[in-house]
């Protein structure tokens, strides 16, 4: 498993890197080719930086952390809202396409905060998590259904997250 891993991450980095814009390319030919430099969706973000996570955490290249760390800057300046938290699903460069807040994308923040943290101050951790939970009636909204965990129980120094795509 451990090889997959180093396997997978050797095959985007580090062409997956945006140097122009932060963050990490969208679009990807089967050889590993670049084929779109311009479009960044919330989700792609992060999962690159959370298996760059993973492979600091298995003590992979400094490269690992280091692009972690770019896909943690790239979720919090580039697509959080600041105005009225939450994050937009996509952006074309650094400008935002697609200011929809799904609770796809979301759950997938979750996943790279999750592993990502150490690499992170807590505190901003901590942040980024108020920020999803912040925004849970329109997560819910979106998903057509309570989500439990994100519309019964508010943060109170627990960390128990649980999400189901499912209604109540």
């Amino acid at each position: 498993m451990k090889d997959h891993i180093f396997e997978t991450l050797n095959f985007y980095y580090p062409q997956c890197i945006d140097h122009q814009n932060g963050g990490f390319m969208g679009g990807f030919l089967d050889d590993g080719t670049v084929n779109d430099t311009k479009t960044k969706q919330l989700v792609g973000v992060s999962r690159f930086t959370y298996i760059f996570s993973v492979g600091a955490l298995l003590g992979g290249p400094d490269w690992c952390l280091q692009s972690a760390k770019r896909g943690i800057q790239a979720i919090q300046n580039d697509h959080l809202d600041p105005v009225n938290g939450g994050y937009f699903f996509q952006l074309s460069g650094q400008d935002v396409v697609d200011d929809a807040k799904m609770a796809y994308g979301h759950a997938f923040v979750l996943l790279a905060a999750s592993l990502a943290y150490p690499s992170w101050s807590l505190i901003r951790f901590l942040m980024c998590l108020r920020l999803i939970f912040g925004i849970r009636k329109s997560v819910c909204t979106v998903m057509n259904g309570p989500v439990i965990g994100l519309n019964k129980h508010p943060i109170e120094g627990k960390m128990l997250i649980c999400i189901c795509a499912k209604p109540v």
